[in-house]
């Protein structure tokens, strides 16, 4: 995402029905438009040409006009039919692609940790006598079911943008009391939130069902008796867990595999009533029996925590045993600005800022109750291969987080760009030093000023980024590089926000040729494949009560970055895989981050002072390629040329 919505509403937004939440276009949102072919051609063919050698941009373009100008123009004729008759419609799917993109988290048959698994940090509380574990997690647990039931009441106030318009709501129906349920080839979302009055506690490998609503009054437990209930659970859990029969672990399982083992789990009565329990939960609390003393504890422990202490199922409440917290979320239904909303409702309430107005009551409904596994030979071999594999995947994993005090977004204002811009121009530098090469980069942005509206691609790469990281590379003039490159960025990442990406509609685009079974060699291109490689997947998820955010990368030769801008630093959390061929290193990066924006910060100081970049001195980071010499320079004239040459006709096109 590139920015959090505005922080308050109007008071003007009338009530609405729970059931309409979801399903019925409330505050009378736009749909998410379908770019022109035109415009979706010129960012595509903009943002690939960077990573093509001369002969490369020729031949990439050329197929890009050929596919324009025929089969192309076909796909966007029988796209735009399709709209028109599913916007007649108001029911699923919303927008033009969003069943693609359902299909894409649901349908996925990977395991959910790393790859669909991201986290927040959230900050410590002002208070050390409130840093314990159970004081910590009731509050949060108390705050976050009155949170629901605010939203189940109508009275939760859309986010609004800068103008006061509202975004989307819709993805707040589905935040507490939804649960992934795992079916053979796809899976499904079971949502439970009226029935939802429960949290489910894991520790030390126990699982506990703690009612925390009043099913009767409606009135939820408040703080002090939920932390009570938090210290039963831990107490109780003191032996741990024998781990052969800890079914949570299937959670981390390839979605096949563990649709196998739940379908025959539920078989079961006391399985059945174990995983309903679980399935129904307002949120899962997993109360560790570790010490997070360091930031890069906190990342791992949350983007890859112990798996017997997990239900990836569904959102988790991680706290370590000193107070530490933060929340690993389920991701096929929600993202990040819909998390960082409710996260903040909820903090605000803890902190007694803005207190939701829901009864609460001090007297615990029940005592936790732990639950039952029936176990079988069959399912103590399926733990144990699961978490045999889980174990491998996340030692397979990098993960470095690091605070950066170089400068923030306050230092630059003055410098007149945009921090997320000079952020991302950070990355490509980096990435261009360490590894030779532009890197195909990937940044999410937030698009709920529409109707179901979620995400769309942020391509950081663009003409202007190439010049830049060329010039650090060489040696030569930054600073008038690094302002084009921000300037462009910003340019884009005000596109994508409006929905007018390109890749959202690319994918629409080849779902289409796939369903009709029309041949677009564009979209199969090995060009264009590198140009959707995400050597860099970024994103900015800058908001109230977010100390640390990560998740892993998205391709076996890339990076993950998580980052904050903060007034006077940022934060960051990068993840890489072990081993790639690549040469990747989360350390490294990391650190060369740093490095990188304390340089740019000199180079910004030398030049206000000076006047000139003369006295600054050449960047030098961590494992860097050595500097472009004469011959690669001369290699990028032509590129240059032949870049000129075929963007003309998409540029000059009305």
């Amino acid at each position: 995402m590139t920015s959090a919505p505005t922080q308050e509403s109007p008071p003007s937004f009338s009530p609405y029905d729970f059931s309409d939440l979801f399903g019925n276009n409330i505050y009378a949102l736009k749909s998410v438009p379908i770019p022109s072919l035109a415009d979706t051609m010129k960012r595509n063919v903009e943002s690939t040409l960077p990573l093509c050698d001369a002969k490369e941009a020729s031949a990439t373009t050329a197929l890009w006009q050929e596919f324009e100008n025929g089969v192309g123009a076909q796909l966007q004729d029988l796209l735009l039919a399709e709209e028109k008759i599913r916007s007649s419609s108001a029911a699923y799917p919303h927008h033009y692609f969003e069943n693609h993109w359902d299909d894409m988290y649901n349908g996925s048959r990977d395991c959910a940790p790393i790859n669909f698994s991201p986290f927040f940090g959230i900050t410590n509380d002002k208070h050390p006598n409130n840093m314990d574990q159970c004081k910590r997690a009731g509050a949060f647990v108390s705050s976050f079911a009155k949170w629901s039931r605010v939203v189940l009441s109508g009275n939760l106030k859309p986010d609004t943008d800068p103008k006061g318009n509202p975004m989307c709501s819709s993805a707040f129906q589905r935040m507490f009391g939804t649960a992934k349920i795992p079916t053979k080839g796809c899976d499904v979302l079971a949502q439970h939130q009226h029935e939802s009055t429960n949290v489910v506690v894991l520790c030390n490998g126990h699982v506990f069902n703690v009612p925390v609503v009043d099913p009767t009054s409606g009135g939820v437990l408040n703080a002090d008796a939920c932390a009570t209930l938090m210290r039963e659970c831990v107490a109780q859990a003191a032996t741990p867990a024998d781990t052969s029969t800890c079914a949570q672990v299937m959670t981390t399982a390839p979605r096949d595999t563990w649709a196998s083992v739940r379908a025959e789990m539920e078989s079961n009565a006391t399985n059945k009533a174990a995983l309903s329990a679980i399935d129904k939960a307002l949120i899962v609390v997993c109360l560790d029996t570790d010490y997070w003393q360091t930031l890069d504890d906190t990342a791992n422990a949350l983007l890859m925590g112990p798996c017997t202490n997990r239900w990836y199922d569904k959102h988790c409440l991680i706290v370590d045993t000193a107070g530490h917290m933060g929340i690993c979320f389920e991701h096929s239904y929600s993202d990040g600005t819909g998390w960082g909303r409710f996260i903040r409702d909820v903090m605000m309430d803890v902190d007694g800022k803005a207190p939701l107005d829901v009864k609460t009551v001090d007297t615990p409904i029940a005592q936790p109750n732990e639950l039952a596994w029936a176990s079988s030979a069959s399912l103590k071999s399926s733990i144990a291969s699961a978490k045999s594999a889980y174990e491998k995947l996340i030692g397979g994993v990098a993960c470095k987080a690091l605070r950066c005090d170089a400068f923030g977004k306050d230092q630059c204002k003055t410098w007149k760009m945009g921090p997320d811009a000079v952020a991302q121009m950070v990355y490509q530098i980096v990435y261009r030093m360490m590894h030779g090469k532009m890197a195909a980069t990937y940044e999410a942005c937030a698009t709920r000023k529409f109707f179901h509206g979620r995400t769309e691609t942020i391509r950081t790469i663009t003409p202007e980024g190439k010049k830049l990281v060329e010039a650090v590379a060489a040696g030569g003039e930054v600073k008038a590089a690094l302002e084009a490159a921000a300037a462009a960025h910003q340019g884009v990442s005000r596109a994508a926000a409006s929905g007018l990406g390109c890749d959202r509609h690319l994918m629409a685009l080849g779902k289409l040729a796939a369903k009709k079974g029309i041949s677009a060699p564009a979209l199969t291109d090995k060009i264009t494949a590198r140009s959707k490689d995400w050597l860099l997947s970024t994103s900015n998820g800058s908001q109230p009560y977010i100390d640390l955010f990560g998740f892993g990368p998205v391709t076996g030769e890339g990076y993950g970055i998580g980052y904050l801008v903060d007034k006077a630093q940022m934060s960051f959390c990068v993840t890489s895989f072990k081993g790639a061929s690549s040469g990747t290193s989360s350390s490294a990066f990391a650190s060369n981050i740093c490095s990188t924006m304390k340089w740019m910060k000199e180079m910004q100081e030398a030049v206000a002072k000076d006047g000139s970049e003369a006295n600054v001195p050449a960047l030098k980071l961590k494992g860097a390629k050595s500097k472009v010499n004469v011959a690669s320079l001369l290699t990028t004239i032509p590129l240059v040329v032949a870049g000129l040459a075929v963007l003309i006709p998409f540029l000059v096109r009305k």
